[in-house]
């Protein structure tokens, strides 16, 4: 089984600013959720533990990371997708500064490429690839955890799903969340199972209230 988890929270998501490559810290919030994601994998059985290389994300991990007592293995292909001009700008103001092209993003956002940023079907390709290396690691029987972003979650699991990359928006990958997809082979596209998605029972009342 592969666990896919999204980073928690940072002061960036609070601020509704868009959050790309920019290496930022979990804020407070954050740090108690990566705690809690931490308690609801430790009965996984999980045998390797995989990260982008982001900050962000490498918190996340940590506290499953102390408590399996398993080294964090970063992956350049599991980092977010790169902005361009966007990263770090309030939403409002990409909004209104090229508000055709943004629009467009949200509504077919395989066929729009970020200015300055990476087309979908380029972060596609790289986070397919890390994924197929990773299984290529282990057995099918064993289980890891992969602590990644918004975009190349949502686009693992609807490669898992069959489904066009347009469809990225139609999937919720909440901060903290855990998803989970089962492989029978070493492609994720050929040879999988979506078993759960977007699963934050684990964070109660430490949801957050910011979407993204």
């Amino acid at each position: 089984m592969l666990y896919l988890i999204r980073h928690g929270e940072t002061d960036f998501h609070v601020h509704k600013r868009a959050l790309g490559r920019l290496d930022v810290e979990l804020n407070g919030l954050g740090r108690r959720q990566a705690e809690l994601v931490a308690a609801a994998l430790r009965g996984k059985g999980i045998r390797a533990i995989y990260s982008s290389p982001l900050t962000r994300c490498r918190q996340t991990a940590r506290p499953l990371s102390e408590e399996l007592g398993l080294e964090v293995e970063v992956r350049e292909g599991l980092q977010e997708i790169d902005l361009g001009e966007w990263d770090g700008l309030p939403f409002n103001r990409i909004y209104e500064e090229g508000g055709k092209t943004f629009s467009r993003w949200l509504t077919a956002p395989a066929e729009v490429r970020i200015p300055g940023g990476e087309l979908l079907g380029e972060v596609r390709e790289r986070v397919l690839e890390a994924t197929a290396g990773i299984l290529a690691e282990h057995s099918v029987e064993e289980d890891v955890a992969i602590f990644s972003h918004g975009g190349p979650l949502r686009l693992l699991l609807c490669a898992a799903l069959g489904l066009d990359a347009n469809r990225i928006f139609r999937l919720e990958v909440d901060l903290a969340s855990i998803s989970a997809i089962k492989c029978f082979g070493s492609s994720v596209e050929e040879d999988a199972a979506v078993a759960v998605v977007n699963d934050t029972c684990h964070l109660g009342s430490h949801r957050s209230s910011t979407r993204g």
